[in-house]
């Protein structure tokens, strides 16, 4: 490497003469400290830094630093995300050798669906496989909180027994309030109605859901990403609750944390059924042939999910009442059909599988609540209105509370 031309370093100032300079045997080591040394590069970047203010040369060292930081991290990441899926493949093809092979082959697809979602979502949300009877069954997450003991609550002996699941997103905290403050309202039923919120993870409400679980005592959470197209999760896991700590109830209410429910009118008509093991009411659509297939929509189907494309009968949400017997039946065998993200339409998909039969009934509402005297369920917040109403009446009971 020839040194600058005396003409060269004239021109462009101070850092030609340093430059200069840097063509003799000058080093720096990390301190600055210059020393005679060989490698030209090497001492043209070591002479470089030793004429930097002093600021400056912290400010090199140190992004050198976050640099390999990042860089270690990275790796590290990556390399635990390779375990992580290495073990879970481990764990399915273990599994896989131990079960027999009468089950049908949606089970397959229930592991490679697990597998191309691992990519999608945290280590908390890797799903975890149990058998039951032999037979690999809907993967499932643990529960992060559980009341197991609330229908030990249950103080009724020759009446009707009835657990009300509701769903709810994390951020719903207005409206899980004002379904407990109707519930407080209502001392006719407060020993046979059971209310149990069912959530999944929300990283922006986690530490309030934690206040309001310990306060309230009545929320189910999951370890999955509470998001519209984890319904599913969430729907399957309040059938396994029943089965697990609510068995002994009657009769399950399903509904969304916006639907309102006639607890007098519910509790008369489930009195004397005709058949109550067989009972599985709501707002029924028969034959839906809605199905979008535009990867953006909001009820978006893969051809892949789900090829054909007419749909089985199905409550759309909203509130359907279902006996504890077929409760549990759909519980114990949501292995037989192959997951997909409308959790609406799969319910009805494994109802279709085990030729359980679906009955509309007039009285379950998706429209507001104009006719509540005689609807056992309505949608009661349609308009900004009925919501602000909602909360006046909380607020000015809440502090009639504090008065007395």
């Amino acid at each position: 490497m020839r040194c600058p031309a005396p003409g060269f370093v004239k021109a462009i100032g101070r850092w030609g003469k340093v430059y200069k300079e840097a063509c003799f045997s000058f080093r720096v080591d990390m301190k600055g400290r210059v020393w005679y040394g060989q490698g030209k590069k090497l001492k043209i970047f070591g002479l470089l830094v030793s004429k930097m203010p002093r600021f400056l040369q912290n400010v090199l060292l140190a992004c050198v630093i976050l640099t390999f930081l990042a860089m270690y991290l990275f790796n590290l990441a990556q390399r635990s995300q390779n375990l992580i899926q290495s073990d879970l493949n481990r764990t399915f093809n273990k599994e896989s050798s131990s079960v027999t092979t009468t089950c049908k082959p949606s089970h397959t697809t229930t592991h490679n669906l697990i597998l191309r979602d691992l990519n999608r979502t945290s280590n908390k949300e890797i799903r975890t496989i149990i058998k039951s009877g032999g037979k690999l069954v809907f993967p499932h997450l643990p529960y992060i909180r559980n009341p197991s003991k609330i229908c030990d609550t249950f103080r009724t002996l020759n009446r009707t027994k009835l657990l009300v699941l509701v769903k709810s997103s994390p951020d719903n905290f207005h409206l899980r309030n004002w379904i407990r403050f109707q519930n407080q309202q209502d001392n006719e039923f407060k020993d046979s109605i059971k209310t149990v919120f069912l959530l999944g993870e929300s990283s922006s409400s986690e530490e309030n859901i934690k206040k309001e679980s310990q306060k309230f005592g009545d929320i189910v959470q999951g370890s999955f990403m509470d998001t519209y197209r984890n319904l599913t999760y969430k729907t399957v896991m309040g059938y396994r609750w029943l089965s697990e700590h609510c068995s002994h109830a009657d009769f399950v209410l399903y509904k969304d944390d916006d639907f309102k429910i006639n607890r007098k009118n519910i509790m008369h008509k489930l009195k004397s059924p005709k058949n109550p093991d067989s009972l599985f009411a709501g707002f029924l659509v028969k034959n839906g042939k809605g199905i979008y297939r535009d990867p953006k929509h909001k009820w978006y189907l893969s051809k892949k999910d789900y090829p054909k494309d007419i749909l089985p009968p199905y409550f759309p949400g909203g509130a359907y009442i279902v006996s504890t017997v077929i409760a549990k039946k759909l519980a114990s065998n949501f292995h037989l059909v192959k997951w997909i993200p409308i959790d609406d339409v799969y319910i009805g998909l494994v109802a279709q599988t085990l030729n359980i039969t679906l009955t509309h009934s007039k009285l379950i509402g998706m429209g507001d609540c104009k006719h509540y005297k005689i609807h056992l369920a309505c949608r009661e917040f349609t308009r900004p209105n009925d919501v602000l109403a909602a909360w006046k009446s909380l607020t000015m009971f809440n502090l009639e509370r504090r008065k007395s």
